[in-house]
């Protein structure tokens, strides 16, 4: 079996169709749910989820993936990290992070699962104080986000359980 503590999370990029590929090592011992995408301009999108407390980083490249620029963390305790980015009009080239995150409301004291939602504005260099929405008492996985040509932001997501014990105390 691979000893995940010793591996490295890694972007890769081809300039010939495939033929070779380049390796950029992101320097996360623990990662999952890659998205990726390219604004207008060129500048290329990487998020991951990553280390033991499952933050949620955003990477930038300039140079079509060659290099990654120090990440951006939005928080942790994020899952299903997505986003989509504008490109019409004047939603053009702004960037909208989705995901899950777990969260204390405020009213009840409760961690509960959000649908978290962070924008940037300036090309995924920096990103406003995020949005979360405490949807049910279920817990949530939040899908792929869309962009209407009116700005509307969509963001499904999916109810999918609440926490059980069955016959051998195992919290599902």
């Amino acid at each position: 079996s691979p000893d995940l503590k010793s591996t490295d999370c890694a972007a890769l990029v081809s300039f010939d169709g495939g033929q070779t590929w380049d390796r950029h090592n992101l320097g996360l011992k623990q990662c999952y749910d890659p998205w990726t995408g390219i604004l207008p301009d060129g500048t290329g999108l990487l998020t991951v989820i990553g280390n033991e407390s499952s933050d949620l980083m955003v990477y930038r490249s300039d140079d079509g993936g060659r290099t990654w620029r120090n990440p951006a963390s939005l928080g942790d305790s994020q899952d299903h990290g997505t986003f989509v980015i504008g490109r019409t009009g004047k939603y053009a080239g702004k960037i909208f992070v989705a995901s899950q995150q777990g969260a204390t409301e405020k009213a009840s004291g409760e961690t509960r699962d959000t649908v978290f939602v962070a924008q940037s504005i300036d090309g995924g260099r920096t990103f406003q104080e995020p949005v979360r929405v405490f949807p049910s008492n279920l817990h949530i996985t939040t899908m792929n986000p869309a962009l209407l040509s009116d700005g509307t932001l969509v963001i499904p997501y999916s109810d999918f359980g609440r926490d059980a014990v069955d016959g051998k105390g195992t919290v599902w």
